[in-house]
């Protein structure tokens, strides 16, 4: 499961393709234009897919470590206005380091050419990490900061980065919101252990942690602007039961919601907007809480976990799920905000044509389940296809099997009623990098 290019596919300044996967490098009758700046087709004929956005590139590399050098997708999303927007980096490896720059496009889906959003570069940031580090950082003076969230905010063109700081054995929360293809400049430092990183329906936020929460959000109100904003005065300090962590949602018009996770059940808790200062710290805290939900489990939740998040288009359901690593298996549930009802959709459900390190998982607002997985129900090693499993459990095949010639999946969205998958790939002996991003038809 691949959730950004921070914690899977970097390991000494190599790209590691996983399975799922068709090769990396295109066969020779796929391949067989003198042109390296060419986009190669990725689909075998009559596939049930179509691409919406192709871009090869150069990735510089010292002389002679071509091969060393990688790219990825860091996020995309279609907003509302028909836009697909997505965030790539490459990546090459330096006598020292590995050094990463992103890249931002915006694409009408309407007319399938560049949005015009008056941007004014092309390249947003770049991070480094020492070969013997991982995830990538960048230094400010003597400190770092360890790169932990890249997402856009559900069905728009605001993009976030999330950094943790680590300095006298605290973590340090810096977050950056950015508009259009500039960085904004936005952040904000506070001395709080918690949860991690993740990306709310209206502001980035901090998870509940085995101690409480720390939530925060950022006007986002001008995708134009080069200059987003501050950070919202709505910092919540939060105890909780929640022995097993649990999502925040940060809302300031009274729906906010935090979901606590506990060995035998979940709890939904309003959160209100009443806030009063912790007598302990500068934080403000919640006043009003109530509990809305609780959802026992058949199963008792066992540590570690991963959690993942799917909105609807208004942001009235949040849908999210559970994954055991131990046990190797996904719950989906979904939670209303208008009705305050949550309710468990899949129980304990393996990816089974799938590959648990290689598959890339997303969920729609119903809690039904999506994944990478290889062709032929499974059987096909060489061949990808996607899958959904739906309520009650039952799988059944995205588009078309096998419809993929060349390059490696590693990001699933399902977005505005269809799945969209990004596929990255490389010209052979080249620094040439290939990304593409293919939506079911």
């Amino acid at each position: 499961m691949k959730t950004n290019h921070l914690l899977s596919i970097i390991l000494t300044g190599l790209f590691i393709f996983s399975s799922c996967e068709t090769d990396v490098t295109p066969p020779d009758d796929v391949d067989n234009t003198t042109d390296p700046l060419a986009v190669i087709n990725l689909l075998h004929d009559g596939a049930a897919w179509e691409t919406v956005y192709d871009s090869m590139m150069l990735v510089p590399s010292l002389v002679g470590r071509e091969n060393f050098s990688t790219a990825g997708i860091s996020d995309f999303t279609v907003d509302t206005k028909n836009r697909l927007n997505i965030v790539f980096w490459h990546a090459w490896q330096s006598q020292q380091s590995v050094l990463y720059t992103s890249f931002r496009k915006s694409i009408n889906l309407t007319t399938m050419k560049p949005a015009d959003l008056g941007l004014t570069s092309v390249a947003m940031f770049l991070y480094s990490k020492p070969i013997d580090k991982n995830p990538p950082y960048f230094e400010y003076g003597v400190s770092y900061y360890t790169l932990m969230l890249e997402a856009y905010k559900p069905y728009t063109n605001y993009y976030v980065d999330g950094f943790q700081h680590y300095k006298n054995g605290m973590k340090n929360y810096l977050m950056k919101v950015q508009a259009a293809n500039e960085e904004s400049g936005v952040n904000d430092f506070r001395e709080y252990q918690s949860g991690d990183f993740d990306m709310a329906f209206r502001n980035p936020t901090v998870n509940l942690g085995n101690r409480g929460i720390f939530t925060f959000g950022a006007n986002m109100e001008n995708e134009s602007s080069n200059y987003v904003g501050t950070i919202h005065q709505h910092y919540l300090y939060l105890e909780s039961a929640a022995t097993h962590g649990g999502l925040t949602e940060p809302r300031t018009d009274g729906t906010g919601v935090a979901i606590e996770f506990r060995a035998d059940e979940l709890e939904a808790t309003t959160l209100e907007t009443g806030f009063g200062t912790h007598p302990n710290t500068n934080i403000k805290w919640m006043i009003n809480r109530t509990s809305v939900a609780k959802l026992p489990l058949t199963n008792p939740l066992e540590l570690p976990i991963k959690t993942h998040r799917h909105y609807s288009v208004d942001g009235n359901i949040l849908a999210f799920y559970i994954y055991e690593e131990k046990k190797d298996k996904y719950s989906t549930f979904v939670y209303n905000f208008s009705t305050k009802q949550l309710t468990k959709i899949l129980d304990n459900v393996s990816i089974a044509y799938g590959n648990k390190e290689a598959s890339d998982v997303d969920l729609d607002e119903a809690g039904n389940l999506y994944y990478t997985g290889y062709a032929k129900n499974g059987s096909d090693k060489t061949g990808t296809s996607v899958y959904k499993i739906s309520a009650g459990g039952a799988s059944s095949l995205v588009g078309s099997d096998g419809f993929l010639k060349y390059g490696t999946p590693v990001k699933l969205k399902y977005l505005h009623g269809k799945v969209y998958l990004g596929v990255v790939g490389t010209r052979p002996e080249t620094g040439y990098r290939q990304i593409t991003v293919l939506r079911q038809k």
